[in-house]
């Protein structure tokens, strides 16, 4: 039976390789292998931590910008 569980197994999406022995994870539709949902994860990890880095970025160049302003004084003067 294990060769009939192997030939009809389900292929990976990511890399094509056959998911024999364990449960095939899904990911936006998508049946992966555990190695490539542990990739999917990573990179959505990263790109979630430079969204998040980016925002930070921006919100302490708006505090820089609202902080240099000084209100009551005329802005030609300088």
């Amino acid at each position: 039976m294990a060769f009939w569980s192997s030939w009809f197994a389900p292929t990976c999406t990511s890399c094509s390789n056959k998911i024999v022995g364990v449960e095939p994870l899904v990911i936006d539709g998508k049946k992966v292998c555990p190695t490539c949902h542990e990739a999917a994860v990573a990179a959505e990890a990263k790109r979630v931590a430079d969204i998040e880095a980016r925002r930070a970025a921006e919100e302490a160049a708006r505090a820089r910008f609202e902080d240099a302003k000084k209100f009551g004084v005329d802005p030609r003067s300088r």
